[in-house]
């Protein structure tokens, strides 16, 4: 199933064959931004990452803070790279942050980070971080693994909005028959 519009933004995503009732969502995944494909459609098993998009969904409108302007793509790949993964310039760096300022930099910065960590789908695929500057156009920063180029991928917050939506939905269908309400009874 693909869920929008490969050149602009969508999320490929499928159940495995042979799930069994009671099973979780186990499938495939691929995320496509503006014709680049973010994920291995061939990992197989992978937990689709449901909440994650839920997520981005909701916070779409206000993944922008106003401490960004001016920064160079770069810089503000480096800076959230910096404070939510203790990267500098692709090289692990002394974190001298005491625990509460990182907890605090957490909070105020992972709703910025997209696919990193969302599933094994997404392993190989670098470092991706979200923005929406004027909740209408939407950014992705990627760093693919092993490279120091970063790539600018840009869409629309009205197609991000549309992808994930109709991936929730689907998702909770199959949800739904993997685990009827009938099965769940004792």
């Amino acid at each position: 199933m693909v869920f929008g519009e490969k050149h602009d933004f969508a999320i490929e995503a499928v159940v495995e064959p042979n799930l069994v009732l009671l099973s979780s969502v186990w499938g495939r995944m691929c995320v496509w931004c503006a014709g680049v494909p973010l994920g291995d459609f061939s990992e197989p098993h992978c937990g689709l990452p449901y909440s994650s998009f839920k997520s981005l969904c909701l916070d779409l409108p206000e993944l922008w803070d106003p401490e960004f302007e001016g920064k160079s793509d770069e810089e503000l790949f480096n800076h959230l790279d910096a404070v939510l993964y203790g990267v500098k310039d692709g090289v692990e760096v002394v974190d001298e942050r005491t625990l509460e300022e990182c907890e605090d930099d957490a909070r105020a910065y992972s709703r910025f980070s997209f696919l990193t960590n969302w599933g094994e789908m997404f392993d190989r695929e670098g470092k991706s971080f979200i923005f929406c500057r004027d909740g209408n156009s939407v950014s992705v920063l990627n760093r693919p693994l092993g490279t120091t180029q970063l790539r600018l991928l840009r869409t629309s917050a009205v197609s991000v909005e549309a992808a994930c939506s109709e991936f929730m939905i689907w998702f909770e269908q199959e949800q739904t028959k993997l685990r009827p309400p009938s099965a769940l009874r004792v």
